[in-house]
């Protein structure tokens, strides 16, 4: 039987050469079927040394692949990752690789190493949660940091608290999770600012007194530390 056929009814694969082609069709079947076969592991081979030689480009090269096939194929993307999930939480082997390969990617990344370091990104994240809340929703962030602010506090000066807390947010300085902190420290800035409480010596003078102290006022049998 002859594997003759006309150049019309075949097409030339992308991966074949088109003169291999062409001598291809002059040749009977099993020593055409034979060629072919020549051909593709020539070229498996190829493409294997390849990525010996280039391994990074090779990674590269697979990256984007599966990015732009992700990209133009969401939907079923999202099943597969469904499946894939569902076969590794079902499977005690396949579970402990993948963390495995998480806690190697983290490593080699340099990404959640530590403690210390998940900590840092964490206050990271909740400043710029803050930051966003006072650019975007700034009226909700003052309502919150209001029902923190003493209420021994005239309005002007609980005002005057929450434009502080409000511009250390705008400021990235405010974490969401510890607005409270914040709120403490802009009422102490406020407290000491306008002496709303201050030390003071018992033995030093009273103003407009001839020397007399705190301390002359105290009571003999007051106990003294």
């Amino acid at each position: 039987m002859s594997f003759k056929l006309s150049k019309a009814k075949m097409k030339c694969p992308k991966w074949m050469k088109r003169a291999d082609f062409d001598r291809i069709l002059q040749m009977d079947t099993e020593e055409a079927l034979d060629e072919v076969e020549r051909l593709k592991n020539e070229l498996r081979e190829y493409k294997r040394k390849w990525r010996e030689e280039n391994r990074e480009k090779y990674r590269e090269y697979k990256r984007e692949y599966v990015r732009q096939w992700r990209k133009k194929n969401p939907k079923k993307a999202k099943e597969i990752d469904k499946r894939k999930q569902d076969k590794i939480r079902g499977d005690p082997v396949l579970l402990e690789r993948a963390r495995q390969l998480r806690r190697e990617s983290r490593a080699r990344t340099g990404i959640y190493t530590n403690k210390n370091e998940r900590a840092i990104r964490m206050r990271r994240y909740y400043r710029n949660k803050s930051l966003k809340m006072a650019r975007e929703k700034p009226n909700e962030l003052r309502a919150l940091i209001r029902a923190m602010v003493p209420g021994y506090l005239d309005p002007s000066a609980k005002m005057d608290v929450i434009a502080a807390v409000m511009e250390m947010a705008l400021k990235n300085r405010v974490e969401f999770n510890k607005l409270n902190e914040a709120v403490k420290a802009a009422v102490t800035a406020y407290n000491r600012q306008f002496d709303h409480f201050k030390n003071v010596s018992i033995d030093a003078p009273i103003a407009g007194t001839d020397g007399l102290t705190r301390a002359d006022l105290l009571d003999s049998e007051t106990f003294h530390f």
